[in-house]
């Protein structure tokens, strides 16, 4: 055995009286063993109090940096797996929104993002047509062939029923058909009524149909915001890690203390491009760094130390209202699958 040697499980057995010789700066003396190369013999669990000084020149010297940070992360952080030569980060979506920027004189990203990882069902608008706006909302956007289901439908809904002129058009309709006191409607009839505000009103009030269009309406325009909203957190997010993907919200089966199974939600993404970085970030800083690698256990809890000094949050752009164009598609869609 080595004079270094010998002098380095001294250190390990009693770092205390080897540390002396440098001044009592345990530190540098960790530091002037890994310049001799005995970085591997150091034990970890003694020197615990300056593992990220020891996991950052480990990183540092290593031939195969991303086998030493899937060495780091089998140890240390227990949101990391590795699966198919592929690095993932797995964690609760409550740490996820955490990336936004928490900004209550602006639209308030970590808000959004929770109302997106929270809710299945996000309607952040009352959508449903007024009276009022009824026609242009619900008939004008209808593309010719859902109108005419529409109208098909609308036909069967009514039929048989003598329909009120109370419209200059429907009492033109009900002249031209030989019996002014009501319309007979048909398909094409009802596709003509569609060109005139008042008169489709008055013929779609109360039906079943009337509810399905309102109903699309609001649907459409919702799903249309919401998609726009979910596509920018998810892009955000993916950026954030200079992932090739997307990541996705996934479920798991856990046991809990009492040995019941329980649903557990996370959030997957690969964070191969950037684990080393994140990683090597760090543990540069140990010196100054709040927690060690050993109190925060997982990957996010580093991330989120490093808030603002290393990484800049996360800022979503929203707008007031969807892309009318896509509301006009979605909805036609939408129609077409309810009747």
């Amino acid at each position: 055995m080595s004079k270094w040697e010998n002098i380095i499980n001294l250190f390990n057995d009693d770092p205390e009286r080897v540390s002396e010789w440098f001044g009592k700066n345990e530190g540098e003396m960790i530091i002037f063993f890994i310049d001799k190369g005995f970085i591997n013999q150091l034990d970890k669990k003694t020197f615990e109090d300056y593992i990220d000084l020891i996991l950052y020149y480990s990183l540092e010297k290593s031939e195969n940096k991303m086998e030493k940070v899937k060495e780091i992360a089998d140890e240390y952080l227990s949101d990391v797996n590795f699966e198919g030569g592929r690095f993932f980060l797995e964690t609760d979506t409550d740490n996820i929104v955490q990336l936004f920027r928490d900004d209550s004189r602006n639209s308030n990203s970590r808000d959004i993002a929770k109302s997106v990882f929270d809710e299945d069902d996000w309607e952040p608008f009352d959508a449903y047509p007024q009276r009022s706006y009824f026609f242009d909302d619900c008939i004008s956007n209808l593309n010719a062939d859902v109108k005419y289901m529409v109208a098909n439908n609308l036909n069967d809904e009514l039929l048989d029923s003598k329909i009120e002129p109370e419209t200059e058009l429907l009492e033109s309709i009900a002249e031209r058909q030989g019996h002014p006191e009501y319309v007979e409607l048909s398909t094409d009839i009802i596709l003509e009524i569609f060109n005139d505000e008042e008169s489709t009103l008055s013929i779609m009030d109360g039906t079943d149909l009337e509810s399905i269009l309102s109903s699309s309406y609001n649907q459409a325009y919702n799903d249309t915001y919401t998609s726009e909203i979910y596509n920018q957190v998810y892009s955000k997010i993916s950026n954030f890690f200079n992932s090739e993907t997307l990541g996705s919200k996934e479920y798991s089966n856990v046991t809990g203390i009492n040995g019941k199974q329980y649903s557990r939600e996370f959030f997957k993404i690969d964070i191969t491009n950037s684990i080393y970085d994140i990683l090597n970030a760090y543990l540069s800083e140990w010196k100054s760094n709040w927690n060690d690698i050993i109190y925060h256990g997982d990957l996010m809890g580093l991330i989120i130390e490093m808030l603002d000094d290393y990484f800049e949050e996360i800022t979503l752009r929203v707008s007031d209202y969807p892309n009318f164009g896509d509301v006009t598609k979605n909805y036609n869609e939408i129609v077409k699958e309810y009747i």
